[in-house]
């Protein structure tokens, strides 16, 4: 609770409000792109951690305790192996988000990316160009997804799903 707190105060801040100030701290170029990314996909994943902590079941906790197992074992062969499900699917949020951050954060002053033509097509009104980049985006970020599942996947094959 104490931590989560201030992570939760700091992650309501929309990232178009901090981009001008990575823009300036790290210049205009590929630092202040991957601070801000680096930024906001840490607090998605550290509540999304956190949260999966919290739904640990107790009974696999106490049963780990009845049979002696250190805090570190406990840690080790129960809570990460009960937490890895969970924190996929919050790296697939973070994975999703962090392409539209990235748009953003070139669209607010980086010389260069995706977001840089789309500044372009719009002051030469290409709406063809946008749609193009869009589209674009848009297969990134669905082979990207569907690569981190297919990894998930293989990581936690032990794990029951619900078809």
């Amino acid at each position: 609770m104490a931590i989560e707190l201030p992570l939760e105060a700091i992650r309501t801040i929309p990232p178009l409000v901090l981009i001008p100030f990575f823009l300036m701290w790290f210049g205009r170029g590929p630092r202040a792109q991957f601070s801000i990314l680096a930024l906001y996909c840490f607090f998605m994943l550290t509540i999304n951690t956190l949260e999966a902590i919290n739904n640990v079941r107790p009974s696999r906790l106490n049963f780990a305790l009845t049979l002696g197992a250190s805090r570190g074992q406990i840690f080790r062969t129960v809570v990460l192996p009960s937490i890895v499900p969970e924190l996929t699917g919050g790296i697939r949020v973070a994975i999703g988000t962090s392409w539209g951050i990235q748009v953003v954060a070139e669209l607010m002053g980086t010389p260069w990316g995706i977001g840089k033509v789309f500044e372009l097509s719009r002051a030469f009104q290409a709406l063809d160009l946008i749609i193009i980049g869009i589209i674009w985006i848009t297969i990134l970020a669905v082979i990207t997804d569907l690569t981190f599942l297919s990894l998930a996947k293989y990581i936690t094959r032990w794990a029951p799903r619900v078809s």
